[in-house]
């Protein structure tokens, strides 16, 4: 399971890690909706903001390649209303968001890459009970 700015998503595709495994035979004659649904399902790439989704849970190793940050018109919203945003609250439940889609919903062990400096010590400091 990988994830990455939409932007990127395709400079970051390689065999191995494009998708769990190709259609068979049958699945390739199935109706286009379901189709679309089953491709979606064995892609590796899961957008940075999916939520409440079972669909990966089978998933163990994760490459999280973002390093998230609101939106700059919800900040300016939020400050016109003199309430501040606490952008490593906001990343760190983006990630921990995008995470439990994977096989730690079900108490079993991932390997998770975080090659962003700033996402990987928000991780660390809420594991050790810091918080944000």
């Amino acid at each position: 399971m990988r994830t990455s700015y939409e932007k990127n998503k395709k400079s970051i595709e390689g065999a191995g890690y494009t998708k769990i495994r190709n259609l068979t035979a049958s699945e390739k004659n199935m109706p286009q909706a379901e189709l679309r649904i089953l491709i979606n399902n064995l892609s590796c790439f899961v957008p940075c903001n999916a939520r409440a989704s079972n669909n990966y849970k089978n998933r163990f190793i994760l490459a999280y390649l973002c390093n998230m940050h609101p939106h700059v018109y919800i900040e300016r919203f939020f400050k016109l209303k003199e309430i501040e945003i606490n952008r490593d609250a906001f990343a760190l439940s983006c990630l921990i968001q995008w995470v439990w889609r994977s096989s730690i919903r079900d108490g079993k062990p991932i390997n998770l890459y975080l090659p962003s400096k700033r996402m990987k010590n928000i991780f660390i400091k809420w594991l050790n009970g810091d918080v944000c």
